[in-house]
């Protein structure tokens, strides 16, 4: 599950639509929400493999270690859950 920061990301790209109840509040658009959701699971998915990839094959002595700790702050960043 992502958390609030992605949220904040999401809305800043207009990928959240938003409802008027009728006492005059304003919600977001649940089907928006979790297609947003999706996307920012996928993409960050993406982005760790990516991470795997250039960790693994690069010349620039990048350490598994070091290839995990960056992995595991975009999660926490991003409220995965490990």
């Amino acid at each position: 599950m992502l958390n609030d920061k992605f949220f904040d990301l999401a809305k800043k790209a207009d990928l959240i639509g938003w409802n008027k109840l009728p006492s005059g509040a304003i919600t977001p658009d649940y089907e928006s929400v979790v297609n947003a959701k999706k996307f920012g699971e996928l993409l960050l998915n993406e982005v760790l493999a990516k991470i795997d990839e250039v960790g693994y094959k690069s010349s620039n002595n990048i350490s598994a270690d070091d290839t995990e700790l960056f992995k595991n702050a975009l999660k926490q960043h991003f409220g995965v859950k490990q």
